[in-house]
């Protein structure tokens, strides 16, 4: 087995979840999606659309200002946990917001063809991080923070480093900037993103991208 997808997902992003969830399914690929909502409701809601390989992560509301972050790093270390008791070979993060292209795969083997000693390759999918100037292009672009929207990370990265946070240095750091910073600061691995992936951020009618509105 090559690849896992890992998503973690909340029902604030239901606004989209038939599209994406129809795009996971054509992917064709072993997936594990962690739900943090903070009822039940979502998660049956999932099974009804045929979505079965599912786990709910009972993350405290409180407190209030970690709420998110907790919800991200508590629902990435579960899929971590399932992806190392397995034997993939690459953990493939979507988050539930993010429609990939149909052919991610393809492009991925193209990117990792092309990528010198990495620890992970993103792809391009949001706007107020990402550079798109070049968008589409077949460019491997070393960066040294690589978001976890549309990323493979190696298996060799994924044993040495759990996902993390740290409200008390920086509060306004996810784990995959935690991520990046471990890597760059313990390995000598590189980070990657590939300008050909390009993906749609899908935003609810109110422009935002749900977990904006907890």
């Amino acid at each position: 087995m090559k690849y896992l997808i890992g998503i973690y997902t909340n029902q604030v992003k239901s606004y989209c979840d038939e599209r994406f969830f129809n795009r996971i399914k054509q992917l064709d690929c072993d997936y594990l999606v962690v739900d943090n909502s903070r009822l039940l409701n979502y998660i049956d809601k999932l099974g009804r659309m045929g979505i079965q390989n599912t786990i709910w992560a009972d993350i405290p509301e409180q407190p209030k200002r970690t709420q998110f972050l907790r919800n991200v790093t508590i629902s990435a270390n579960i899929v971590r946990d399932y992806f190392l008791k397995r034997d993939y070979e690459y953990l493939f993060i979507i988050e539930s917001d993010v429609l990939v292209p149909l052919n991610v795969f393809e492009l991925f083997e193209k990117a990792i063809k092309k990528a010198e000693n990495w620890a992970a390759i993103g792809g391009l999918y949001y706007h107020a991080f990402h550079n798109f100037s070049k968008a589409g292009r077949d460019l491997l672009v070393k960066t040294h923070h690589v978001l976890s929207g549309c990323t493979i990370y190696t298996r060799e990265i994924i044993e040495m480093f759990e996902f993390r946070y740290d409200e008390k240095e920086n509060i306004g750091a996810f784990p995959d900037a935690w991520l990046s910073h471990d890597i760059n600061h313990l390995t000598d691995k590189n980070l990657y993103n590939y300008n050909a992936i390009v993906c749609k951020h899908m935003k609810n009618s109110k422009g935002k991208r749900g977990y904006e509105e907890l």
